[in-house]
């Protein structure tokens, strides 16, 4: 369940976050063509997207890798996320809290708040999916501001300083949402 919810979170936030930018960039400077145009530029040549149908088509191919390469393939992956963290930490040092706390609260209120509270309506009340798989998609969206976010925003230039501001903040909150999460959803005490 983990994994499926991870690949879709992924794929989708990524192709929505590509087609909104580039939907609403230049919005009203340029023709529908070039807007289109811009959004099939974004698509196209985002890595996460093609790594993502890439992925996919190599699935649903049924093919395989030889298996040093598969190997090598597992050891880059073993080291992608340790990678990813000691990178996101190093380049969150260069952003400052100060003058963009009022954004950076929101941002964190929404990933902390409104996100699990939306998937428990859709997982339980709407969709009616099994205790367990619904327990799991409202922890996955009551998680802290990730890597996703940051590596969007420094993509694209976009609120990088609010982006690293919400995840400084979102991790240590939250260690309590999670936790008063975690009991609600097994039928403790919040």
């Amino acid at each position: 369940v983990l994994a499926l919810v991870a690949l879709c979170d992924t794929a989708i936030l990524w192709l929505w976050a590509t087609l909104h930018l580039a939907a609403t960039e230049g919005v009203g400077e340029r023709p529908l063509g070039g807007v289109i145009g811009n959004l099939f530029l974004r698509l196209a040549t985002n890595p996460i997207i093609v790594g993502c149908a890439a992925g996919l088509g190599w699935q649903v191919a049924g093919l395989t890798m030889p298996p040093l390469a598969n190997s090598v393939v597992g050891m880059l992956a073993g080291a992608a996320i340790p990678g990813a963290l000691v990178a996101m930490g190093l380049a969150l040092n260069s952003y400052s809290l100060a003058g963009s706390m009022p954004a950076v609260s929101v941002v964190t209120a929404l990933k902390l708040i409104v996100m699990p509270v939306t998937a428990w309506v859709l997982a339980v009340q709407i969709l009616h999916l099994p205790p367990l798989v619904a327990g799991v998609v409202v922890m996955l969206a009551a998680m802290p501001v990730g890597a996703n976010a940051y590596l969007f925003a420094t993509a694209y230039d976009r609120a990088p300083a609010v982006v690293s501001g919400a995840i400084a903040l979102s991790t240590p909150l939250a260690l309590i949402t999670l936790s008063a999460l975690l009991a609600a959803l097994s039928g403790g005490a919040p």
